[in-house]
């Protein structure tokens, strides 16, 4: 609606009742102007306050789309949050099997070591046995000598992965 076109017709309906005075015309004519002028300018008044309510009303509903969005985005942070704690936690149990993993491989290795050892003491114990080499030992079966090697290396490995634990405990703390 052009608002324009209806102030420049109250601005002439305002000055036809001086020229119908100055004519000399009929005053109900005049007072009909200025009564048409009045009610113009109430009209104009009104819809300039109903375009404001509307401003408004358009300025109510961007602040309402607006508080929407920062909501939205605070449930995306907390959910942020929530995900970035998650994975804080997963890369602390990846840390803690990496190093179970790594005692694991630690002990397999001392493991498959021994194995290789007592295989050796085995076809050592079968050649001095064989050959009748006798040192003190001949009256002992092999597998005793074996057997005591491994308890001994047992205890000896416990000992070394207790103080590798505890020192990965104090590490930790």
């Amino acid at each position: 609606m052009d608002v324009g076109r209806f102030k420049e017709l109250r601005q002439r309906l305002d000055e036809l009742p001086a020229i119908l005075e100055i004519m000399e015309c009929d005053p109900i004519n005049a007072d009909l102007h200025r009564e048409a002028s009045n009610a113009l300018s109430q009209a104009l008044s009104e819809i300039e306050r109903l375009r404001s309510d509307d401003q408004r009303r358009e300025t109510s509903n961007a602040l309402r789309d607006a508080l929407a969005e920062i909501k939205r985005l605070q449930a995306n942070a907390d959910l942020h949050h929530k995900t970035s704690e998650a994975l804080r936690d997963a890369l602390g149990e990846i840390e803690r099997l990496r190093s179970d993993a790594d005692q694991h491989r630690e002990t397999s290795n001392a493991l498959r070591d021994a194995l290789t050892e007592i295989e050796r003491l085995r076809s050592d114990a079968t050649d001095l046995h064989h050959t009748k080499f006798d040192l003190g030992l001949s009256n002992l079966p092999p597998a005793s000598i074996a057997a005591d090697w491994f308890m001994k290396f047992s205890e000896r490995k416990q000992a070394l992965i207790g103080e590798k634990v505890m020192g990965r405990k104090s590490d930790a703390e």
